[in-house]
């Protein structure tokens, strides 16, 4: 009887197996800053992130803020997932919905809504933009950035773009996101690493004069759908196999005496 006692551990070992969730949040950075918009400020100020790794990031408990002497009291990210590849809009929910970004952006956005942004109000000149992984990492740092997980410190100077109207890009999702020369100012019509420049349109309470490229998520999920309808196949051929088997269990009843172990 002790023998099927060591079988079920064996099973056991299956369960931690499903762990591939690693805090693959190093792959997350911050890819485009709308902090100068042409429609009402600071409501259709956004920031957009991306996740370069291959799991998906929760950003639940997450903060983003600027430098400023107002402090958050507390994470101002209650929930959002930005898939392996894909990219996030970090709206300002207290004055927008997610209806009306995606009425000024349009659809396929993954928008993941920022309480608390009166306190962030994106400086139009220059200002430090930062996202730190917890409220524990955040809590004091709101004004040295020591712990943030990604900082972006813009400028309007310098090799800066000038940002009027127009969102400012990373220009290269390898680059390092804290040299200015990786910076470009959105266009109508021109390519980015996640989209096209383009003009917002006058609806949800936006102007209609906004440039910017908010990356839109063509849905992955359905396309790697198929792979697993792939897997079925496999093991139809494993089922031809199965009826060798059975002239094995007519040789289990030449053991007849075994039957004796199957009660234990």
């Amino acid at each position: 009887s002790p023998s099927p006692s060591t079988s079920l551990s064996p099973s056991a070992s299956p369960s931690p197996s499903p762990l591939p969730s690693p805090s693959e949040f190093a792959s997350v950075l911050i890819t485009e800053i709308m902090y100068n918009p042409a429609s009402t400020e600071d409501d259709w100020e956004w920031v957009e992130v991306h996740n370069s790794g291959s799991y998906p990031v929760d950003l639940s408990g997450w903060v983003l803020d600027d430098v400023n002497s107002d402090a958050h009291g507390r994470a101002n990210i209650a929930s959002g997932v930005i898939p392996g590849g894909h990219s996030a809009i970090l709206y300002n929910a207290d004055d927008i919905t997610a209806a009306d970004f995606t009425a000024a952006w349009g659809p396929d956005i993954n928008l993941i809504a920022v309480t608390n942004w009166y306190d962030i109000r994106l400086n139009n000149d220059s200002d430090t933009v930062s996202l730190w992984s917890s409220f524990s990492d955040y809590s004091g740092d709101h004004q040295t950035h020591a712990n943030a997980h990604t900082t972006v410190a813009y400028d309007d100077s310098g090799a800066w773009p000038r940002a009027d109207g127009a969102s400012i890009y990373l220009t290269d999702l390898t680059a390092d996101p804290t040299d200015e020369a990786n910076w470009a100012l959105s266009e109508l019509g021109t390519p980015t690493p996640l989209g096209t420049g383009r003009q917002s349109t006058a609806a949800g309470g936006n102007s209609g004069n906004d440039i910017g490229s908010p990356a839109e998520n063509t849905p992955p999920s359905p396309s790697a759908s198929p792979s697993p309808s792939a897997s079925p196949p496999s093991s139809s051929p494993s089922a031809s196999t199965s009826p060798s088997p059975s002239p094995s269990t007519s040789s289990s009843p030449s053991a007849s005496p075994s039957p004796s172990p199957s009660p234990s």
